[in-house]
């Protein structure tokens, strides 16, 4: 590999014939076609809201305290468990068929 082209360690070595030259295109102005400027950002100049000195809320993500992340993992995170409530609560004794030691109450 003595053929001038030196290489880094990791980095496979290219065939001079695969290499691609860089030359600079010449970008059409196709302004006078869509009848306004170029807008770089994605809207124009005269629509940029004045910067009053606060500074823009990063829109970022909440953080999740340690018992949402732990509800947010796993396969049955999309499950809601319900609680099934009796309009007349019995004493457990009196539902299996015994007596209850606290009377009627």
């Amino acid at each position: 590999m003595s053929s001038g082209t030196t290489s880094l360690s990791g980095t496979a070595p290219i065939k001079p014939e695969y290499i691609l030259a860089h030359s600079a295109r010449a970008v059409p102005d196709d302004d006078a076609a869509e009848g306004s400027t170029s807008h770089v950002n994605g809207r124009p100049t005269d629509q940029i809201p004045p910067d009053d000195g606060q500074t823009r809320s990063r829109g970022g993500r909440k953080k999740w305290s340690k018992e949402e992340r732990k509800n947010k993992r796993g396969a049955n995170k999309g499950r809601r468990f319900q609680k099934v409530r009796d309009d007349l609560e019995l004493c457990w004794r009196v539902a299996v068929g015994k007596t209850c030691e606290f009377g009627s109450e």
